[in-house]
């Protein structure tokens, strides 16, 4: 009785606190565009971002995702306070979500990883889905050897080949991003199809990310180099990714590049530590959660946005601003 007792006061304590002590959401995309498949759940069509956007406008404090982490540091966080950020650097960040924030005028951080930048290749999750799941015929069997282990598929039905992709990116996750591209050559060579991808799945050139970062309206943000799993690579590969990556889009924008998003949201205390020493000002997880006065500045909590209606999606947002377990 008396723990049962002491989780209501906490929970109690915790509504009490959030009226008192504004909080704050870090809303995270990845893409607007419509897609005809999305395995991922990674799209939000240009329609709905547009109704999204309305309602941050008309519901909550939109600001940059910096001044949102200078309030949290300086305990003067605004009451509804929503930043809005991207992860990864697709092309449609340029083509569809900029002209959408620009019509309203909201900022936005794009996370963008830096060798992805102006390649005619896809991220390589979506090679998976190009190169197992949509090609009209297969070969019936693939041997893919991943980490000096061998795994075999039978390719058949859809739902075989959706099986293979999803385990061929549980495999190639937290490989090293040299062996994992060793992985994805052998799997284009078995399937007959070039490395070069769909051009609406390409990261943005050159050219888009100074246009973007001389907007005025979009902040850039590190995301890695090669968009590895942190947490599977030594210290210094750890370090070298994050670094390089950092000073890569520096030079090409220049202008510091003050916040950083963990690929995957993957990280450990020492990836954490070593995005402080770099010289980041804050970082983002993809942790379910609001953030608020006294967070650690290198955790902060996101809320995913799939494809929602402009209800449900408003629900979510309002849901936040209440107590957090």
């Amino acid at each position: 009785m008396r723990i049962r007792g002491l989780g209501r006061a906490k929970k109690t304590y915790h509504r009490l606190r959030r009226r008192f002590k504004p909080g704050a959401i870090i809303v995270m995309y990845h893409r607007v565009v419509d897609l005809e498949t999305d395995p991922y759940a990674l799209a939000v069509t240009p329609e709905r971002f547009a109704q999204h956007l309305d309602y941050l406008c008309r519901a909550c404090r939109p600001m940059r995702l910096i001044d949102l982490v200078d309030a949290l540091q300086k305990n003067g966080l605004p009451d509804r306070a929503v930043a809005i950020t991207f992860d990864d650097g697709y092309v449609d960040n340029f083509a569809h979500a900029y002209p959408l924030l620009q019509a309203v005028q909201l900022p936005a951080t794009i996370f963008v990883t830096s060798g992805m930048i102006g390649s005619a290749r896809e991220f390589w999750w979506d090679d998976l889905e190009r190169l197992l799941i949509l090609p009209p015929h297969l070969p019936a069997h693939l041997q893919l050897t991943v980490n000096g282990q061998a795994h075999e598929w039978s390719i058949g039905s859809r739902a075989d080949r959706e099986k293979v992709c999803g385990d061929s990116y549980r495999l190639m996750r937290p490989l090293s991003p040299a062996d994992r591209e060793r992985a994805l050559d052998a799997l284009a060579d078995w399937a007959g199809l070039p490395r070069a991808g769909r051009t609406g799945y390409r990261a943005v050139t050159t050219a888009e990310l100074e246009a973007l970062a001389d907007s005025g309206l979009i902040d850039i943000g590190g995301h890695t180099q090669h968009h590895p799993q942190l947490s599977s690579l030594t210290v210094d590969d750890q370090t070298h990714e994050i670094v390089e990556g950092r000073q890569r889009l520096e030079e090409l924008i220049g202008r510091p590049i003050k916040t950083f998003a963990y690929p995957y949201g993957d990280f450990t205390d020492a990836t954490a530590d070593i995005v402080r020493a770099a010289g980041f000002h804050g970082a983002v997880t993809v942790r379910h959660g609001s953030v608020e006065p006294g967070d650690d500045l290198f955790r902060l909590r996101r809320c995913a946005v799939s494809n929602w209606d402009i209800n449900t999606f408003a629900k979510t947002v309002d849901s936040f601003f209440f107590a957090r377990d």
